[in-house]
């Protein structure tokens, strides 16, 4: 049920990454935990997504089972605002400028900007050092990137600071 919550809403999507419970396989377990993933790319989606969720946390299928539904970390998501367009615009012109290429590109993960965006600050995220394969072992970071991916983020401190009318897009 949870898996088919994928594709009801674009950009929801739903995993449960972790499953724990019983102590031994020859014993029926007592308990068990499902650890969910839930991502989307608007509130009202992850709103609903969640209310899905705890719809069928609340139907047990199986006599004297129960299910209960506790959140434990949650960002909202990062959505697009056109002060938040601007300023990928001008981080984007600013990259080309310096040497280098950026896109404007989502990645449903979370981060401090979900945070200040939610607030109402137009917000970037993923402007530092190029790197890959997050929260593995085999994560990376290219270090010839960090000097320009700096400049970058210094050129565009700049120039919001320049730009009256950049510095009330959060207004």
């Amino acid at each position: 049920a949870l898996a088919a919550l994928n594709g009801r809403w674009p950009g929801v999507t739903v995993n449960v990454g972790v499953v724990r419970g019983g102590m031994r396989p020859n014993v029926v377990a007592e308990w068990a935990e499902l650890e969910i993933d839930l991502r989307a790319t608007t509130r009202a989606d992850m709103e609903a997504a969640e209310a899905a969720i705890r719809a069928i946390a609340s139907d047990s299928t199986l006599p004297d089972v129960t299910a209960t539904l506790t959140r434990r970390v949650s960002w909202w998501p990062m959505e697009k605002t056109p002060a938040t367009a601007t300023l990928a615009k001008m981080a984007i012109e600013l990259a080309g400028r310096l040497g280098f290429e950026l896109a404007d590109t989502s990645t449903g993960g979370a981060s401090d900007a979900n945070t200040t965006s939610d607030a109402g600050a137009p917000s970037l995220d993923g402007l530092g050092p190029v790197g890959g394969n997050g929260h593995a072992p085999t994560e990376y970071l290219e270090l010839d990137s960090i000097v320009p991916r700096t400049t970058l983020l210094a050129a565009l401190l700049l120039s919001v600071s320049r730009e009256p009318s950049l510095r009330a897009l959060s207004g």
